[in-house]
């Protein structure tokens, strides 16, 4: 069996290793924007509802109809976390990742003057 070069082979590495790690960001990417986007949401229901008082009731519904479709990780834990991302970032514009571009996974620009 003919063995391949060297130089073949380390090519091939980097190429499998570099590929590995753009899926990782690009994950990273989704799942970052599927919270910021979840939570945003969830928010606006209990505030736009007025409905703040019943926002940890709301938060407990959807964790477990959530965690029954999609599994554990949409906890009220989780869910919490992801409203607070979300109010983290009120007032700005997220930008992640676009893909096939090389920039910083997460950034945020001001929407305010």
């Amino acid at each position: 069996m003919a063995r391949p070069t060297a130089g073949l082979l380390q090519d091939l590495r980097r190429l499998i290793a570099e590929t590995r790690q753009d899926v990782a960001r690009e994950v990273n990417s989704a799942l970052a924007l599927l919270y910021w986007r979840t939570g945003r949401r969830i928010r606006e229901d209990i505030l736009d509802e007025k409905r703040a008082q019943y926002g940890e009731q709301i938060v407990a519904t959807l964790s477990q109809q959530l965690s029954a479709e999609f599994g554990p990780g949409w906890s009220r834990y989780n869910l919490a976390r992801m409203i607070r991302f979300a109010e983290e970032l009120e007032g700005t514009l997220p930008i992640f990742r676009l893909p096939g571009i090389r920039q910083p996974a997460a950034i945020s620009l001001s929407l305010e003057g």
